[in-house]
């Protein structure tokens, strides 16, 4: 498929796919605040999955995710609403 550019941090499909995930440095959990959430993925920088979520409920919008058992370092969050658009977001443990 096409390449997204790796300078757009965020890639939003549509307007009501915009979730808010803080705070960006976490010590067990961070929070995706938004509706419609259907998978969580956190990838190490190195690229391997270290965490992939899709236990949600879509009509919640604080959906908390426990990171307890992650090491120190920075990671990709990759967030997937029900129609499969996709955000990103850095976190910092």
């Amino acid at each position: 498929g096409p390449k997204s550019s790796q300078s757009t941090p965020i890639i939003k499909v549509e307007a009501n796919g915009d979730f808010k995930i803080y705070p960006t440095c976490v010590t067990s959990s961070f929070t995706v605040d938004g509706e419609n959430l259907s998978r969580v993925v956190v990838v190490s920088l190195v690229g391997s999955i270290v965490l992939d979520n899709s236990d949600f409920s879509s009509s919640q919008t604080e959906n908390i995710v426990s990171v307890e058992g992650l090491s120190s370092g920075i990671y990709v969050v990759k967030v997937y609403d029900v129609k499969g658009a996709i955000e990103t977001a850095k976190i910092i443990k």
